[in-house]
């Protein structure tokens, strides 16, 4: 049997420091959409500069864009690293379209 090799994996979490249940709607800021994007790209460009394998997000309502699109824009931005959700509310989107939007990672690769 081949060794399987170890993944290191870097977790978005949104969530504002001292909010252990999540209940902070959205964090307000001033910033232009162009800085708001460029803050996320920051944490999967520095994951892959670290040598890190993949790059995992969850689906929060109340902290993120939608993860999809969050991981199409993360593989869009890094060059080796593999995007997912450690979790997908799936009872909140059609099937249909999560296939399709999954299907889509390929072209932004």
């Amino acid at each position: 049997m081949a060794a399987k090799p170890f993944v290191f994996s870097l977790l978005r979490d949104l969530t504002p420091p001292g909010d252990v249940w999540g209940m902070v709607a959205e964090e307000k800021t001033d910033e232009s959409p162009a800085a708001r994007a460029r803050k996320l790209y920051e944490q999967p460009l520095q994951a892959e500069a670290l040598g890190l394998d993949c790059f995992v997000m969850g689906d929060h309502f109340y902290d993120s864009p939608d993860p999809l699109i969050d991981c199409m824009a993360s593989a869009a931005a890094t060059t080796r690293l593999r995007v997912t959700q450690y979790e997908l509310a799936h009872d909140f989107r059609n099937p249909a379209v999560v296939a399709k939007m999954i299907a889509s990672f390929d072209v932004f690769r």
